[in-house]
């Protein structure tokens, strides 16, 4: 299958720069520095990969496919002060017909002491919301559909869809923000070369600018935890299938550009299936759920230690079943775990050397998704998709109080039926 893709390259005054189609997938020559990208409507066999970079696959650049606008992007202030209130925001995949998808995000206020507000306003993005992210400024938000779709939303006055843009065909469900420069990072997974981190930056006026050049391919690619100095971790790339590759955990740099890999880790024995990582603000840990039901290490919660280039297992919890997300708190003493299955948020404290499992907190339906502001006099307060069997849809409440202190401040609900069931979930941080 082809999956034409339409780019929009503008300034943050919104001049369009190029236009140009690619086909099943955009590489750049192994020459690297000259700039041009290639429009290759071929596919790329396991020879294209070396270490996580493309290497020259022999296509010709075409003039459809050259940028040359000596136009850099200018800083947008998107990290700046929040503008007006925070907003929590949910994406709807269901809708009253089981067979339609829900195509839905509703925004509901933060008031200021956390605790949150119907706004009875809901935006059709056009496609099932699978995770949803929110510019620290609070007036910009990125939602990633499941099929690679990511729409730029204004979040004024009323929410309006102002760009979308069709990533390579993939799986998708992670997606990060590097506010300071507008970039955007997500990642699809797929056992072909279209799995991988996808760049894609967002210009002052929202137009979504797809960064073709610096697309890090890696098959399996499942969640992106970023690092302090533009490092992060990357889950994925383990495949029993040919060529086999037993690294499961990639370390990362960006550099122009884009993603280069440090150093790759083989720190599980079998399959792990992890709905998002995490690591501390400091960069020194990491978490790493196993919610897998098929491997011999499913239902384990992994801590490995990073330090310089190199990463290494320091504890491992077990007896965590359907362990879906981890989160750390902003100053990383405290870390969660969503347990989807049992319904439940485990609570982890740092000590010293390592972490240890303080409680859970029991009565979040399919607990899964989790926001936390990290910032302000709310800074600590986490939000928590929940179903429960007779309360129904609702949105679980917690705060981090202090390390491994986490009080359950009850639950906001969202009202009956299908479409009221959230999935992706972002706050303005």
């Amino acid at each position: 299958m082809r999956w034409p893709l339409l780019l929009v390259l503008t300034a943050c005054e919104g001049t369009p720069l190029e236009r140009f189609t690619l086909g099943d997938a955009a590489v750049m020559d192994a020459r690297g520095d000259s700039g041009v990208f290639v429009a290759d409507s071929g596919r790329l066999d396991a020879t294209d990969f070396d270490g996580g970079q493309i290497v020259d696959v022999g296509v010709e650049p075409t003039d459809a496919g050259v940028l040359d606008s000596g136009v850099e992007p200018q800083p947008c202030g998107f990290e700046a002060d929040l503008l007006g209130d925070r907003m929590l925001l949910i994406g709807e995949p269901f809708s009253p017909n089981p067979e339609v998808p829900g195509t839905r995000v509703r925004r509901l206020v933060v008031g200021e002491d956390g605790m949150l507000r119907n706004s009875n306003e809901h935006l059709d993005v056009g496609f099932r919301p699978q995770r949803i992210e929110i510019m620290p400024r609070g007036d910009w938000a990125l939602v990633l559909g499941e099929d690679g779709e990511l729409a730029s939303v204004s979040l004024g006055a009323t929410m309006q869809v102002v760009d979308q843009v069709s990533l390579p065909g993939a799986g998708y469900g992670d997606l990060r923000l590097s506010p300071a420069d507008g970039l955007v990072w997500v990642v699809g997974s797929n056992v072909n070369e279209t799995s991988g981190i996808s760049t894609v930056r967002l210009s002052c006026n929202g137009m979504l600018e797809t960064e073709a050049r610096p697309f890090f391919p890696m098959r399996l690619a499942s969640s992106l935890a970023l690092l302090p100095q533009g490092r992060a971790v990357l889950l994925g790339g383990q495949t029993v299938f040919e060529p086999v590759d037993p690294l499961d955990v990639r370390l990362l740099s960006f550099e122009a550009p884009g993603w280069r890999q440090v150093q790759g880790f083989d720190l599980w024995m079998d399959f792990i299936d992890a709905e998002r990582i995490d690591a501390s603000p400091d960069g020194r840990w990491l978490f790493l759920p196993n919610g897998s039901p098929f491997s011999k290490e499913g239902n384990e919660v992994m801590v490995a230690v990073i330090a310089g280039d190199q990463i290494s297992e320091a504890q491992r919890f077990s007896n965590l079943e359907d362990a879906r997300e981890a989160l750390f708190s902003p100053d990383g003493a405290t870390v969660l775990v969503s347990l989807l299955s049992p319904g439940q948020v485990a609570v982890f404290e740092q000590r010293v050397g390592g972490f240890e499992e303080r409680r859970r907190i029991r009565g979040i339906g399919l607990a899964e998704q989790m926001a936390l502001v990290r910032r302000d006099r709310l800074a600590g307060r986490v939000y928590v998709t929940s179903v429960d069997p007779n309360g129904g849809p609702n949105i679980a409440i917690l705060q981090i109080e202090g390390p491994g202190q986490v009080t359950d401040l009850g639950q906001f609900e969202l009202g009956s039926g299908l479409e009221r069931i959230p999935g992706a979930l972002a706050v303005t941080p």
